[in-house]
């Protein structure tokens, strides 16, 4: 995921959690079908994929 280009993100809202042990907040509709975790790997590429076709 690092391809060093820059670019502009907008959001409504975006929360960015750090820490060693993970653990989904308390937070009004965490399980969206729209909110996705990236908490690995392989949830980095998902996320990236269904982001790419909106660049």
């Amino acid at each position: 995921m690092e391809d060093y280009s820059i670019r502009r993100e907008h959001y409504d809202k975006l929360v960015m959690c750090t820490g060693s042990a993970v653990t989904l907040p308390p937070i009004k509709g965490i399980n969206h079908k729209r909110v996705m975790l990236c908490k690995n790997y392989e949830q980095a590429q998902t996320l990236h994929q269904v982001l790419k076709p909106h660049q």
